[in-house]
């Protein structure tokens, strides 16, 4: 691991926190009216990620400054986890129905919690050099309690979204897993209603 424990523990807690993103569309939000809250949210995320990746002096020196305990290793190159998230939100609102969108943006966002602390502090058996098993089953097993939750998801489309949220998950792809999980999942979970 790149990070320290106890940063990996702050950085769960921030992702664990924008849980409240699908809530909120759940149990508040039209899809316009969330539409019109995230998607600028989600382009300040952007445009603060592109102002500390240009090295724009002087700003993105705070700005990695602040971010540095918490960024892995490869996003000191890349956009943050919450540009990839918060891009995935606004995507899957506008491609997929409201009990889709919420269930695979709480895939990627308690899903993953759930997998990296598992793997951090259980995994003992590797997966492609990144993941653990035991991860990758943490991971699967909130994903199930998150379709649970949804009523308005047949069980069985659930399951099949949650194994395949679990795989995107597993496998590294060159795009972030807070954009692939959601967007791959959701559109599985998109072609089984339509069976």
């Amino acid at each position: 691991m790149d990070i320290s424990i106890k940063n990996e523990l702050k950085r769960k807690a921030i992702h664990l926190g924008a849980a409240v993103i699908p809530l909120s569309y759940y149990f508040l939000f039209s899809k316009h009216t969330a539409l019109c809250i995230y998607i600028p949210i989600a382009l300040v995320s952007i445009f603060i990620d592109m102002i500390r990746l240009l090295k724009w002096p002087r700003l993105s020196r705070v700005i990695r400054w602040f971010l540095r305990p918490i960024l892995r290793r490869h996003e000191r190159f890349d956009f943050t986890g919450s540009s990839y998230i918060l891009s995935a939100f606004v995507l899957s609102v506008i491609f997929f129905d409201k009990k889709i969108a919420v269930a695979v943006l709480c895939f990627a966002i308690i899903g993953d919690v759930a997998a990296a602390l598992v793997g951090r502090f259980f995994g003992s058996v590797q997966v492609n050099g990144k993941k653990t098993l035991e991860g990758s089953l943490a991971f699967f097993l909130m994903c199930l309690l998150i379709v649970i939750v949804i009523p308005s998801i047949p069980f069985w489309i659930g399951v099949l979204g949650a194994l395949v949220a679990t795989l995107v998950e597993a496998v590294s792809f060159p795009l972030n897993d807070n954009l692939t999980v959601p967007l791959i999942s959701g559109m599985a979970m998109k072609i089984l209603f339509l069976l």
